[in-house]
Order: C-alpha cells, then sequence, then structure tokens
C-alpha cells in the first residue's frame, strides 16, 4: 500500500509536525508512506513540488501579494487564509503511485480548491485531515460564536475590510468539492467533526475521527533529577509548565494565563516557560519566578521539559487536538486547561488533569493548584500516559487509520 500526506510546509508547529508524524507511524508500521511540500525546506525533504526556475519566481511573487492583500484586510489576531492560486501535482510520480491521500494544511497557496478537485477526479481515496475549521469556512482557521460556515459565509466578523470575500471563497470549496464522494473528512478530535457535518460543504461527505499519533521512543518520562540539573535547577521546587506560541492571537488566550497566575499561591513555585517569549515586558507580570528555556529544536530537548514540570497549563480558548497536550501524557504530564474544543477528549477532568470552564482565571488558577496538591494521590500522571499509549502512541496507528484504509478499493 502506498500512501501519500500532502502539507505545503515541512517545519513549523501543528500541522508539519502532525503530518510528519503519522507518515513515520506508517512508516514504522511496514508501509510506503512519504510527504509531498510546496517546496524543499530542510535537507531531508525528499518530494516537493517546486523546485526553483522562472514558475517558482512567479508563483512566489503572487503568493506575496496574495498574503500582502490578506494580511491587509483581515483581523490582527486571528488566522485567516486563502487558497487561489492553481498547483497541479496528479501529473507528479509521487501522487500517481498512491492509493490513498491524505491532505493536512495546504493553505500558503500550495492547493486551491481547484487543485484538489483534479486530484478527485483521479478517483483516489483523499483525505482531509483537518487540524483547524478552515478546510470547511470561508477564511477563518477558527469561527468562535460565528455559525455562518453552516450556511453561506459573508459580513466575516474576522475581516476589517471587504467582508464578501469569504462567502466567495466558501462558494468557491463548495463549486469544486462538495460533489465528489470519495473526498473524506477526518480531525483528530469529534468536537472538530461534529462541526464538520454541520457545515454546508462537508455535511454530506463521510467523517472519521483519526487522533494524532506520537513516538513514544522520544517522548517518555526522564529521570526529573537529572534534567532539573541540567538546567541548574532545584528539584525541591514545583514546576508550572508554560508553551508559549504566541500572546497576541485572540484562540491562545493568554490574557486568561496572566490573570489566573496572580491567584497561584504556592511556595516553592516557579514557572518554566518554553517557546520564545515575543514580547519580554510580561515577564515581571506574571506574579511568580520563572525560568525561560526558550525555544527548543529537538523533540528530546522538549521531552525533557516535560519531565521536569509538575503541570502544564493550556488557556486556549479555541483548540483542535493539541499535539502538545499528547507530548505531555506520554511524559506523565498532568495538563490543566479550558473546557472547549477537543480538549476534553483529551483532559479528562481529575483523572488526567483538570478542565476549568472557558475563559475562567480562577478555576485555571484551581486546577494548577488541585494537580500540585492531588497528582501523586490520584495517580493522575499514570492515567496520561495510559490515555497516550492507548489513542495516540505510534503503535496505535492501525487503530486509527484501519478505517480510512479500508477506503481503498
Amino acid at each position: 500500500m502506498n500512501v501519500l500526506h500532502i502539507n505545503t510546509w515541512s517545519i513549523g508547529s501543528g500541522a508539519p509536525i502532525a503530518a510528519k508524524r503519522h507518515c513515520e507511524a506508517m512508516v514504522r508500521c511496514g508501509i510506503n508512506a512519504s510527504i509531498l511540500y510546496l517546496e524543499k525546506k530542510q535537507a531531508s525533504d525528499v518530494n516537493y513540488f517546486f523546485e526553483g526556475g522562472f514558475d517558482y519566481k512567479l508563483f512566489r511573487i503572487k503568493r506575496f501579494l496574495i498574503d500582502s492583500f490578506v494580511r491587509n484586510i483581515k483581523s490582527p489576531d486571528t488566522l485567516w487564509s486563502c487558497s487561489l492560486l492553481d498547483n497541479d501535482i496528479t501529473q507528479m510520480k509521487v501522487f500517481k503511485d498512491a492509493d490513498i491521500v491524505y491532505l493536512h494544511w495546504v493553505c500558503g497557496q500550495f492547493l486551491s480548491p481547484k487543485s484538489i478537485e483534479r486530484m478527485l477526479k483521479t478517483g483516489k481515496p483523499i483525505v482531509w485531515y483537518m487540524h483547524d475549521m478552515f478546510p470547511f469556512t470561508g477564511g477563518c482557521h477558527y469561527s468562535y460564536e460565528c455559525e455562518k460556515y453552516k450556511s453561506s459565509c459573508g459580513n466575516c466578523p474576522q475581516l476589517s475590510k471587504f467582508k464578501l470575500f469569504s462567502k466567495k471563497q466558501l462558494d468557491y470549496k463548495i463549486r469544486h468539492l462538495a460533489a465528489y464522494e470519495n473526498l473524506v473528512i477526518s480531525a483528530p478530535s469529534q468536537w472538530l467533526l461534529d462541526i464538520s457535518k454541520e457545515s454546508q460543504l462537508f455535511r454530506n461527505h463521510m467523517h472519521f475521527v483519526c487522533r494524532n499519533l506520537i513516538d513514544e521512543n522520544v517522548f517518555y518520562k526522564r529521570n526529573r533529577k537529572t534534567v532539573l540539573q541540567e538546567h541548574g535547577l532545584d528539584e525541591s521546587k514545583r514546576y508550572i509548565l508554560l508553551s508559549v506560541y504566541s500572546t497576541k492571537l485572540k484562540y491562545k488566550g493568554f490574557q486568561y494565563l496572566l490573570d489566573a497566575l496572580q491567584e497561584i499561591k504556592i511556595e516553592n513555585t516557579v514557572l518554566l516557560i518554553m517557546g520564545n517569549v515575543p514580547d519580554k515586558t510580561i515577564l515581571p507580570s506574571l506574579g511568580l519566578p520563572y525560568h525561560l528555556l526558550g525555544y527548543l529544536s529537538t523533540a528530546e530537548d522538549v521531552a525533557k521539559a516535560y519531565s521536569m514540570a509538575d503541570v502544564l497549563v493550556i488557556p486556549s480558548i479555541l483548540e483542535n487536538y493539541p499535539n502538545v497536550i499528547i507530548e505531555a501524557f506520554a511524559c506523565q504530564l498532568p495538563v490543566v486547561a479550558f473546557n472547549v474544543g477537543g480538549i476534553p477528549e483529551q483532559v479528562i477532568h481529575k483523572k488526567t488533569g483538570w478542565l476549568a470552564q472557558v475563559k475562567s482565571s480562577h478555576e485555571l488558577a484551581e486546577g494548577v493548584m488541585w494537580v500540585l496538591n492531588n497528582s501523586i494521590k490520584y495517580h493522575i500522571g499514570e492515567n496520561c500516559l495510559k490515555y497516550f499509549q492507548e489513542n495516540c502512541s505510534y503503535s496505535s496507528m492501525w487503530k486509527n487509520h484501519q478505517p480510512l484504509f479500508n477506503l481503498i478499493k
């Protein structure tokens, strides 16, 4: 069996990591799986669409103009995309050889609805593995309270001008994609699938849950004392881990985290901050002593960060099925997060962590203190590991993907 995964970029967080891990898990299980990217970003990238030359230079100019237009019309605190440029991958050998194709994050002007329709016309099963809501909306990655994707987008609340552009883009998707039965929808969370089933675009398509996968040979709990000593940290203290992606994007909920930290009153508690903090002026307002781990470039270093901590806090007010949570679970680290999106499918209240009412900084702080005081008593770390092993390890690849493989004729 030949499986092709497609993702715009080979580097970055979220979808690029998830796509690569699904592919690796398949290869480990004896499947001939590969990934196609838009352009070569790393020496290890084998399959990529653009190899340079005049066409590539012209493409980059067009992409720059389109991306500039989108930045000019969208609200600065949101994620909003469009896919207009038409690239034909159906003549590539790696596509022709594939028995089934997985689309991951294909924005960035890689694949337009017209491009995907060309793939669908070959008759191959095409699985759109959704990492957010963009595949079935008029452009937003998360719609918040808006439900216009159920009928027809327009007057988009996330656009500051040209608000009808969202309607035109959703109509474009419907025109080229809605009629094809071999377009199958998948996502790591049931939450996202349930929303997709109500969308104007995908309501008549088959839907399958397929969890994100993590390599259990990389993500596992290290010796806490050893990794703390490597960073010169005191093993007698307790550590709250924060994974900082953005302090500006609305859905990441950073302000709720800041408010929650002011309420945490436990002695000898230190914040571990993983990731680049773009605005260092916020650090004095955190309310607790902190240690900056910075950007961790290897999965091994990320696993060590999880192994140092006593709890991970996720303040997002919308998420699909965060990789960071199952990475933490693999390292037996409990998670405190809001009861929103696909997170409740991961964080089981008082079993693998704590679920707080959405946007309640008080409950977020209460959850951190509960986990710090009760994690050992209630075997929270062991519960996290069990959830990971049964649902999201590379060993669970067949369990997750077999229903999709059964689509191959």
